[in-house]
């Protein structure tokens, strides 16, 4: 990104979190572009809303936005899949704005009965 302001990364930052961003969670990542992503259909699944904290300094550099309370999905009331990954939106059916890959024991599959949850601090935002 060069040498930019933290006042340029904040703005860039509270873009996404102000309003009131969703989250939502994917079978399939999407491509670099944005595109392509499937998430879980049916069985009560819907993207909740989250909430971040004020931007932040990063390490090594940069600053980051960090998710601030935990998100509970519904219960499923049928087989969602295998969960890899999250994306941030600007509206329950907007635009994707960030997505990120779980890793390692993080992927979770999800049966009926069972609640996708993402805990405090499990989504961070960094703008390098």
């Amino acid at each position: 990104m060069g040498d930019v302001s933290h006042i340029y990364r904040d703005a860039l930052l509270n873009a996404v979190r102000n309003g009131t961003p969703f989250v939502g969670l994917f079978t399939t990542m999407p491509a670099a572009d944005g595109t392509g992503g499937v998430e879980p259909t049916g069985g009560n699944y819907i993207r909740k809303a989250i909430t971040f904290g004020a931007p932040a300094a990063a390490t090594p550099t940069g600053r980051q936005i960090t998710q601030s309370t935990t998100v509970d999905f519904n219960e499923a009331t049928g087989n969602w899949g295998t969960l890899i990954g999250a994306g941030i939106w600007d509206a329950v059916t907007g635009n994707l704005l960030v997505f990120k890959l779980f890793t390692g024991s993080a992927t979770k599959v999800i049966i009926t009965g069972q609640i996708a949850r993402l805990l405090s601090g499990s989504y961070v935002i960094i703008v390098p």
